[in-house]
């Protein structure tokens, strides 16, 4: 395969396109000649863009490339475009995976813009509950989930001539998992005489780990179009992350030059909590100032939502972006002049010695100091375009006590539905099977203990026909397993509204100043059997209420987390149907709903202590307490189920349900079984 030139490319483009999507070209994407000189000319000007040739030439000499590019080199849009110039979507398609699904469908926006076609056609992205791809699609991006769903269903992935791996650096656990089934595949592919390309792209120089673990494959790096970000610090310690980012960004938007801002927060409630203080602290700017709008960013926004932090401010205006981490490295908003960065992230901790995946709250909402190389990434978010400023929200001290770099999730989270996915692949001897970090074996024997005890391996370590189902479903193995034996309680229709619900994040908001107002709309919706019966509860008045906006706000509920909800069940109810899984209702004999939940949650059941205020784990015996969120907060119900554990002060259960904790021997023998032996 040889290299071409921006001419040659634009050709093949040219043609690919006159074969397979003829009346593209009158669509509102179509782009006249002034246009595409335009976009090849902005194209021309990233960094990445200069090393073009490199690529491409060292992409030929090499089964796996590793190409180091700087946030802002360009790398995650034009290298697909590049491999398809060059030909190697001929024979199949080329998948780009992303970690986040925001990324996974903003780049494909940006690369279909790029292309001149409409996302769906030539350019296209699959992300978790979407589809928008077509038999025209080559170049796919897709999140690194969708990926690992489609090895277990083609375990060869024929359809793809070629796998870009992005963001690699962020090690996330699908990532860690593909980086060692891609290197398998590379292996059979291979002597299958249908050779598989793979480019791994990272924004670090963690390049050697890499390479050696391809066997020293070819190095390439890229370096951004960086300009100078000065670094500020905090004299001392913030006890308030929020209220600090907040004075930040309007003392920014008051002294600074124009240019927009980019502010590090933790998750949706602290981003919404923001932005609404914001837009009121804005009313009373003096009329000689800018205009202020805060834009949301964070996974769970609707994608047309999203694109107004991408969209360039009113004139007169500056734009204060409230993101998640998925702005570290995921997306680039070309805009951004000024970084506030909180110095944290939301991240899940599992505790194998107690069987506890947990959120860390004792910092901040949820969240645990980030490491030198995030911090280093979030900062060259200001000099993109210009000089900029990064406002860290913490002292110098503060950072020289971070980690250098993040633990990878394959050393700290829960591996059940990994090891689950490798299974339905065929690979059983976790022990021998490669991985470029090897996880530990205390991680991989409480996956194996929690698969058998769902019942998705027998005790031969044999997946069953049980297991194969549930790694069908897009959900972790307890809420696949819940899914999945509904229908034999009667129970699938409600199941689905309560996966649905805890697939969102909270359906409820509490805003400042009103949250005393906001506990009592909620105690009038809520059901004394406890949490999931009460997002029943919440779902039925919702539709009854003809998805009435004024209805939620009246209960303090999310409207746009309610139709979210409504998407994910209308989804997971045609995984439903396609598995033949009945889909009846209890009706009000919620008893079914509660007896199905134990079957998945059998470990997280608790009986209240004699002292009447905690709770003691059937399981591990621990002392846990119900979440204050909880509406069974403050009475006594004598056994429950919840869903997850939050570790402050103290354990706290979250998403409760009333039981009785006799049902335990009916519904999970093994559980008893394996007690009983112990």
């Amino acid at each position: 395969m040889s290299d071409v030139d921006p001419e040659v490319g634009e050709k093949r483009r040219k043609n690919h396109q006159s074969h397979g999507t003829k009346k593209r070209c009158q669509g509102k994407n179509s782009m006249n000649g002034e246009h595409k000189e335009s976009i090849l000319e902005k194209r021309k000007e990233l960094p990445v863009y200069k090393a073009r040739s490199e690529i491409l030439f060292e992409c030929r000499r090499h089964a796996t490339l590793i190409l180091v590019g700087e946030t802002g080199s360009g790398k995650t849009t034009q290298v697909p475009q590049f491999l398809f110039d060059a030909g190697y979507a001929k024979h199949g398609m080329i998948a780009v995976t992303q970690p986040r699904r925001v990324a996974a469908t903003s780049v494909a926006r940006r690369v279909a813009d790029e292309f001149g076609c409409r996302v769906g056609e030539e350019v296209g992205y699959t992300v978790r509950f979407e589809d928008s791809t077509s038999h025209s699609t080559k170049i796919k991006f897709m999140t690194d989930g969708m990926l690992l769903r489609e090895l277990m269903l083609d375990g060869e992935l024929r359809r793809y001539s070629t796998i870009v791996l992005d963001e690699a650096h962020e090690r996330s656990l699908n990532t860690e998992l593909l980086l060692a089934l891609v290197k398998r595949l590379q292996k059979s592919r291979q002597e299958s005489s249908f050779p598989l390309k793979v480019v791994i792209m990272s924004a670090t120089l963690e390049a050697e780990a890499y390479s050696r673990f391809f066997l020293d494959c070819k190095i390439v790096k890229v370096p951004g179009r960086m300009y100078p970000v000065e670094v500020l610090y905090t004299p001392e310690p913030q006890p308030d992350f929020l209220d600090a980012a907040v004075v930040t960004c309007l003392q920014i938007h008051l002294e600074e030059p124009r240019g927009d801002v980019l502010c590090f927060l933790c998750g949706q409630d602290q981003i919404e909590d923001a932005a609404k203080v914001l837009q009121e602290r804005s009313r009373a700017l003096p009329p000689s100032c800018d205009k202020l709008m805060p834009c949301p960013l964070y996974a769970a926004l609707p994608p047309s939502e999203q694109m107004h932090a991408f969209a360039p401010a009113p004139e007169g205006t500056r734009k204060i972006i409230l993101a998640t981490n998925i702005a570290e490295s995921s997306i680039t908003i070309d805009s951004i002049k000024y970084v506030v960065d909180n110095g944290l992230v939301k991240a899940r901790i599992y505790d194998p010695k107690h069987d506890m995946e947990s959120l860390h709250e004792e910092l901040q909402n949820a969240c645990i100091p980030i490491s030198k190389a995030q911090a280093k990434q979030r900062a060259g978010r200001a000099g993109r375009v210009s000089s900029g400023k990064a406002y860290r929200l913490y002292t110098e001290a503060q950072f020289e006590e971070l980690s250098a770099a993040a633990v990878p999730e394959i050393k700290r989270c829960r591996l059940s539905s990994m090891v689950l996915q490798l299974f339905v692949m065929g690979i059983d001897n976790l022990m021998e099977f490669e991985f470029m970090d090897t996880p530990p074996i205390l991680l991989l024997t409480k996956a194996l203990e929690q698969l058998f005890l769902l019942q998705a391996l027998d005790k031969n370590k044999t997946l069953t026909d049980l297991g194969r189902k549930m790694a069908m479903l897009p959900l972790e193995p307890p809420y696949a397993k819940l899914l999945l034996s509904s229908s034999k309680f009667s129970c699938s229709e409600e199941i689905l509204t309560i996966v649905a619900m805890l697939s969102v994040d909270s359906i409820f908001f509490n805003p400042a100043g009103k949250r005393e107002e906001a506990a009592r709309a909620r105690h009038l919706i809520s059901s004394a059997d406890g949490d999931h019966m009460t997002y029943l509860k919440v779902y039925d008045g919702w539709l009854k209420s003809k998805k009435d906006r004024e209805w939620c706000h009246q209960y303090f509920i999310n409207s746009r987390n309610m139709k979210k909800v409504e998407d994910i069940r209308n989804q997971l109810q045609g995984y439903c149907k396609q598995g033949k899984i009945p889909l009846v209702s209890c009706e009000q004999e919620l008893t079914a709903v509660a007896r199905c939940l134990c079957t998945a949650f059998y470990s997280n059941t608790a009986t209240i202590a004699p002292d009447g205020k905690s709770y003691r784990m059937e399981v591990t015996a621990q002392e846990v307490y119900l979440h204050p969120s909880s509406v069974l907060f403050g009475r006594r119900a004598r056994s429950v189920v919840f869903d997850e554990l939050v570790l402050t002060s103290k354990l706290y259960m979250r998403h409760c349900t009333v039981i009785d904790v006799g049902w335990l021997a009916e519904l999970v023998p093994l559980l008893y079984k394996t007690a009983g032996k112990s």
